[in-house]
């Protein structure tokens, strides 16, 4: 009992009922909310739960593409990549519906697993993006989307 009482100790908080997803990101970035996707190409949909109150806030909105490798939540930006070797940057001033990205840029692999690294006072944001065939793009940003001209790391 006396475990129990601990903040770590894991828990059933709520319980969803969002019928099948095959995918789930979530991550301390994006807040309350876990994003939930499932489908390919035109079937592709999106929800989205507040993980704070357990509501369901869109539920299976379209946003036709390939199925998503990665994805993470930069202050009002989403930066999902796929499994095409794409990456598409959206603006979620309007979530709802994900339509037209801010930016969509092709990879030379395939995106695993994204990075950011906050501004410091001597220099921009970074985005970290690891990618499958073990190169690492760094992207700088302003206003939250990338420059041209990404560094490639390698980890060969």
């Amino acid at each position: 009992v006396r475990l129990m009482q601990e903040p770590s100790f894991a828990c059933l908080r709520y319980l969803l009922s969002c019928d099948s997803h095959s995918q789930l990101f979530l991550s301390q970035l994006q807040g309350s909310s876990a994003v939930f996707w499932h489908g390919n190409n035109e079937d592709r949909t999106y929800s989205v739960v507040n993980v704070e109150n357990g509501q369901m806030e869109v539920k299976r909105m379209s946003c036709p593409g390939s199925r998503i490798s990665c994805q993470m939540k930069i202050q009002n930006t989403l930066w999902m990549s796929t499994e095409e070797q794409e990456m598409f940057i959206y603006s979620l001033n309007d979530m709802c519906p994900l339509s037209q990205p801010q930016k969509q840029f092709s990879c030379p692999a395939v995106i695993t697993c994204l990075f950011y690294v906050p501004a410091r006072a001597q220099g921009l944001a970074k985005v970290f993006a690891g990618m499958s065939d073990g190169l690492v793009a760094v992207f700088d940003l302003v206003d939250d989307l990338p420059l041209e001209g990404e560094t490639y790391l390698c980890s060969h």
